[in-house]
């Protein structure tokens, strides 16, 4: 069985639809996959977003076998989106794609049949439209065996250029980063020669090798063949003649490039060039802000150093369900910190309130989960510090959780917080039935405030969080 190294597009917070097709594919036993993402960090086990950088992308989709695209659309099943969210939607989805195309590696697009009119897909890719109520459901898709002779013909296809690429002479690309940057002109933009030892020092203190381009360049045949062996390129993309036919020439043959441009002194806002026009007017993010634009050095070189640290953090590969189920359901966490308040003779509940929180949240305090109270420090001390970072404060209301001195404490200072509109408060009655007199009384501070009725969702935290994550949406504000 062949191991294929796929690059795996696909929409972060939509892990039901992602691990469907996980599981559709891997179950098949066809190949042993390997999907490589971005933004993972394996030590804290969470999803970290930062800002596109579309030479890593290039580089990633470039080092892969082959390239698998899963597009959901999001929120309700019944929705017929408009083309505005449709578009919305699917921004980052067009920019891989436009990668994808580029990359002239083997595809396989599964999206959803309501992006039809806005994904452009041509002859050359493998897609297969999917009805997210099948996918969605939980149970064996009616479209299974469709998907199914898709990722089929897809790994025959990429057996079959894994076997073309071992049987070609490969270029030894490892760590070799072509330069390739205009001189001063006439209008005072161009690189110094300082500039330009500044940009190689930065690149080779890396552990690369560089390749200098004279300027201008000729565009012939050593050209390309020097090109062809690097791992990456950096270069300006302003409107000159030379520069702009040779970002055009790279781009177009998917050669990985740092796109920098030498802005004149002074200028705050600068709109975009014929050229980036012209090569990236196709998709609204990445490229846009990806361009390294400075007026000054100090500009250049901070830009620079940090794009260089970006492209030398190492994917991460998904191999197993497990890491896939980590994966996935990690990265469609909500970033809210959440602080879950309970009785512990209510613990039961309120363990389930908070397993079912967790697979939502990315960070939920619970006093007796063994993991939000650091071992040795002060408890008391520890929870209020937690409460004080929260955005959202659960006090689950019951009998005992009134008959608690120290229940009574955090409610107190949960109302305080939330009536400074520093957290949203969410109170759930557990009891069957309202809250009584006593009951009431005792919590009289809270008495202002609806809460939530858990009985009334038929006891069931799955509901019960939906409509806690529904009442966060209904208040931005406080958020």
């Amino acid at each position: 069985m062949s191991a294929f190294k796929l690059f795996l597009s696909h929409r972060y917070k939509s892990p039901e639809a992602n691990l469907f097709f996980f599981d559709l594919f891997s179950n098949l036993k066809i190949a042993e996959l390997q999907f490589e993402v971005d933004g993972w960090n394996s030590e804290k086990r969470s999803l970290e977003k930062k800002s596109t950088n579309v030479t890593r992308l290039e580089r990633m989709v470039r080092g892969a076998h082959a390239f698998l695209g899963i597009y959901p659309f999001p929120g309700s099943l019944a929705v017929s989106p408009s083309r505005e969210e449709l578009l919305s939607e699917s921004s980052y989805f067009r920019l891989e794609l436009d990668l994808a195309i580029r990359s002239r590696k083997p595809v396989l697009i599964c999206f959803d049949q309501r992006y039809r009119s806005v994904l452009p897909f041509s002859a050359e890719l493998r897609v297969c439209d999917f009805d997210a109520q099948e996918v969605l459901a939980g149970a064996t898709a009616p479209s299974a065996a469709t998907f199914t002779q898709h990722f089929t013909n897809f790994c025959h296809e990429v057996e079959a250029s894994l076997a073309f690429e071992s049987a070609r002479p490969r270029p030894n690309r490892e760590a070799t980063v072509g330069v390739l940057l205009s001189t001063p002109n006439d209008k005072g933009l161009g690189y110094e020669p300082a500039q330009v030892s500044m940009i190689e020092s930065a690149i080779k203190d890396r552990g690369n090798d560089i390749v200098l381009f004279s300027w201008p360049p000729v565009l012939d045949r050593s050209f390309f063949l020097a090109v062809s062996e690097l791992d990456w390129l950096i270069t300006d993309i302003g409107d000159e003649p030379v520069l702009a036919a040779s970002a055009a020439y790279v781009h177009g043959r998917f050669i990985p490039t740092m796109r920098l441009k030498r802005l004149p002194a002074g200028t705050e806002i600068e709109q975009p060039s014929v050229l980036e026009k012209s090569l990236f007017g196709g998709v609204e993010v990445g490229y846009p802000k990806d361009i390294l634009r400075w007026r000054s050095d100090d500009e250049l070189s901070s830009g620079l150093n940090a794009r260089l640290a970006r492209l030398d953090e190492p994917p991460f590969r998904i191999s197993t369900r497990e890491q896939a189920e980590q994966y996935f359901r990690s990265a469609a966490l909500r970033k809210e910190a959440v602080f879950l308040s309970y009785s512990g003779n209510d613990g039961e509940t309120g363990a389930a309130i908070s397993s079912a929180l967790k697979k939502r949240f990315e960070n939920v305090f619970d006093y007796k989960d063994g993991q939000s109270i650091r071992p040795g420090q002060p408890w008391v001390k520890e929870i209020f510090d937690k409460l004080s970072r929260a955005a959202v404060a659960v006090p689950l209301l019951s009998k005992s959780y009134a008959d608690s001195e120290n229940c009574n404490h955090e409610a107190q200072e949960i109302v305080a917080l939330n009536d400074s509109r520093k957290l949203q408060m969410i109170p759930v009655n557990l009891s069957p039935a309202p809250l009584d007199d006593q009951t009431r009384q005792k919590l009289s501070y809270l008495r202002s405030t609806q809460y939530v009725s858990f009985a009334q969702l038929n006891n069931d935290v799955e509901a019960l969080v939906q409509r806690i994550i529904e009442l966060i949406n209904e208040n931005p504000a406080t958020q």
